[in-house]
Formats: structure tokens, sequence, C-alpha cells
């Protein structure tokens, strides 16, 4: 008598989470701070706070129309290169005001899902892009105090004198 074993959520849950973990272990390169620059986890904080018990998640919140713009010709450069849907992508927006347009209701969902997580989550901060490009230091310092690594005046020194930033 064969039978099928299922594969209960706990189970999934937990095969997701090893795979998640490995995927970014991976592209750590062995540093003790891991991360993911990924705009997803943003609809599923809930999620990743059980899978990996309360991470601490920093957010960058851009200009939407800064964003909008730049992802405008980012998609314009693909579309040249690789060819694809991007251009379509943009186009069943309306053009490029609608896909401004888009872009500001993308910010303020993305907005919204931090600020329903964060009222009563204290694993999670924000800052926004132009702050750190314009005073880097300050916000670095506010960043890696929160990661619980080391602050210390040269290494942010340092960290900021090999960062540039495109505003």
């Amino acid at each position: 008598d064969q039978s099928v074993t299922t594969v209960d959520s706990e189970c999934q849950l937990a095969i997701y989470r090893c795979t998640v973990e490995a995927i970014i272990r991976g592209a750590a390169d062995g540093k003790p701070i891991m991360g993911v620059n990924d705009n997803g986890i943003l609809g599923n904080l809930a999620l990743y706070d059980s899978l990996f018990d309360s991470p601490r998640i920093l957010v960058i919140f851009r200009n939407p129309i800064d964003a909008g713009i730049s992802a405008w010709h980012h998609n314009l450069r693909l579309a040249e290169e690789e060819g694809g849907g991007h251009k379509g992508h943009m186009m069943r927006y309306g053009g490029f005001e609608g896909w401004l347009r888009q872009s500001a209701r993308w910010f303020n969902e993305a907005v919204d899902l931090y600020r329903k997580y964060a009222v009563e989550h204290d694993n999670i901060i924000h800052v926004r892009y132009e702050d750190l490009a314009a005073e880097t230091a300050k916000h670095l310092e506010r960043i890696v105090n929160f990661l619980g690594a080391d602050s210390a005046s040269e290494v942010i020194t340092k960290i900021v004198q090999q960062t540039k930033f495109d505003v």
C-alpha cells in the first residue's frame, strides 16, 4: 500500500525560510549582516517577521516622481538592450504621465504597508533616499546602529567615502 504524505503549511514555511536564507547567505558572501533588496517584502512583512523571528527591516523611500522617472528610463534602456515587454509594461499605464501617476500610487501603497506594520513593530525603520543622499553620515549612523553594526566614526566615514547617490 503506497500512500501519499502531504506537506503541511508549517513544513512549507520551513522550506521557504531555508530557501530564502540560503539565497541571502550566498549573496552576503560571508558578511555578518545580510539583507534582501526586494520591494515585494513590504506586502509580506508579517510573513517575514514570523519566518525570521522579528528581523531588522530597513525601508528606503524615494520621491515617487524621481523613482518613476528613473524607472521609466531604466525600462526604456532595457527595452533597447533586451527587447521583451519592458516598454509594453510601461505603456499600459498610458505613457509617461500615466507611468508617473502609477509610480505615485505604488509609493502610497508602500507607505501604507510600512505604516500599518510599524505601528505594532519596533524592528523596522525607514529613511528617505533624498535624506540619505543629502546627509549620508547622519542617516547611515542611524541605520547601522539599528542593524547592530559597528557605527564608529571611522567606519561611517569610510562607507561615506565609498558611497555615491544619484539624486
